[in-house]
């Protein structure tokens, strides 16, 4: 997650490269979310008001096995 400032980022993709709040400090990883619905500044800094952020998901999928018999 990060703050997207339009007079300091050509996009939400260079605010996201620029350097994260969230995790903090930026180890250029994803932050786990876990089962989480909502942000929490534990492990990143606080959000501030008339501020607008961008963030990515990535979705980890365990692999499956799918055997078909026909």
């Amino acid at each position: 997650m990060s703050e997207y400032d339009q007079s300091e980022h050509f996009s939400p993709e260079d605010a996201l490269n620029a350097g994260a709040v969230l995790p903090f400090p930026d180890d250029g990883g994803y932050f786990n979310l876990g089962e989480t619905t909502s942000y929490t500044y534990i492990d990143g800094k606080p959000l501030e008001q008339n501020k607008t952020y961008v963030w990515q998901v990535k979705k980890h999928v365990k692999p499956v096995m799918v055997i078909l018999i026909t």
